[in-house]
């Protein structure tokens, strides 16, 4: 299983673990970029270079929200598009199909915190 099948996995190490240094600036966003971009030039396979290109996607959409939150911190506690703020206040079965399986990730994911 590749990084972008492994991810999606809570029970499965498959993620770069590097979410807590980058939020906290412990490592940056371009010495991380580096390192893909040097992992990429070694790569020898096609899985490999399709991993490294989805986990760089995932780390562009990462900052371009940081960036939008701190351009916009209304986005934090709301849609940014008034038409779209009444939307979020209907209920369907669908809504909360995701919001039991975000609770039941949130729950693996806090096991191995020890809470």
């Amino acid at each position: 299983m590749e990084y972008q099948e492994q991810r999606d996995f809570p029970d499965v190490s498959g993620t770069s673990q590097l979410s807590a240094a980058l939020k906290f600036g412990v490592i940056g966003v371009r010495d991380v970029w580096a390192a893909t971009t040097a992992a990429w030039e070694h790569s020898r396979s096609d899985e490999a270079r399709a991993s490294i290109q989805t986990w760089r996607q995932e780390l562009a959409w990462r900052e371009f929200y940081q960036h939008a939150l701190y351009h916009f911190p209304e986005l934090a506690t709301g849609p940014y598009r008034d038409e779209l703020k009444s939307f979020l206040g209907r209920t369907t079965k669908t809504t909360f199909r995701l919001g039991a399986r975000a609770e039941l990730v949130t729950q693996l994911w806090m096991r191995p915190c020890g809470k």
